[in-house]
């Protein structure tokens, strides 16, 4: 099989102008920890249900990867 296959989940982040990148990036992984029980639901009926008024496109201005890495990765 061939193609790609992705769950793309929209989420909200409440940004802190004081918080520190790290800060950041953890407040991220607790959210897509959180909402990845609901990866089967297709972004197209999210975005139904939710009745936001943009676009797809503008929807996704900005957008996360979570990998997860072996830990013998870091040894490399």
């Amino acid at each position: 099989m061939i193609g790609m296959f992705v769950a793309t989940l929209p989420y909200r982040i409440q940004l802190d102008s004081d918080g520190s990148f790290d800060h950041l990036v953890e407040q991220v992984r607790d959210k897509c920890l959180s909402i990845v029980e609901h990866s089967h639901c297709p972004l197209q009926e999210v975005l139904t249900v939710s009745n936001h008024p943009n676009s797809t496109a503008a929807f996704l201005g900005t957008a996360f990867d979570f990998t997860t890495v072996s830990p013998e990765v870091n040894r490399l």
